[in-house]
């Protein structure tokens, strides 16, 4: 059972950090961000970072387009939910051209592909590096 804690421990820190990094990254593009972007960006953060724990053997590209088929549909789903549902207008593709109700675009896709590379080696260079050093891993023999 205290694997299963600290897993989740782990991932709810991965979620945390992969979403303050990926508000700092619409800081820098865009001039501004909202606060569920923290969840949204930190749950596609993790779910890159689990897709290569999952499938070590698959090769990166894949996982790359794999991990942005899956972020395309959260942002998909949470603009959705946040934009149309609750309105709350945090961003609007319909001025793109290959939009989805204004809530994903093909050129964001792509996006997504490439960025899912760093996500995927943050996420390594996390678990690695830093989660050694920390409860998860202090084994003593």
């Amino acid at each position: 059972m205290q694997g299963v804690k600290d897993f989740v421990v782990k991932e709810i820190l991965i979620v945390i950090i992969m979403g303050c990094v990926y508000t700092n990254i619409e800081m820098i593009f865009r001039g501004y961000t909202h606060p569920s972007m923290i969840i949204v960006g930190g749950l596609c953060g993790m779910l890159a970072g689990l897709i290569n724990d999952i499938t070590p053997e698959m090769k990166m590209y894949k996982q790359c387009i794999l991990s942005a088929i899956i972020i395309t549909f959260i942002e998909y789903v949470s603009g959705y939910i946040l934009n149309i549902k609750l309105g709350l207008n945090i961003w609007d593709y319909t001025n793109l051209k290959f939009n989805l109700n204004g809530q994903i675009s093909l050129i964001f896709s792509f996006a997504w592909v490439f960025l899912s590379y760093f996500a995927i080696k943050f996420d390594d260079m996390l678990k690695n590096d830093l989660c050694r050093k920390t409860m998860f891993n202090n084994k003593i023999n």
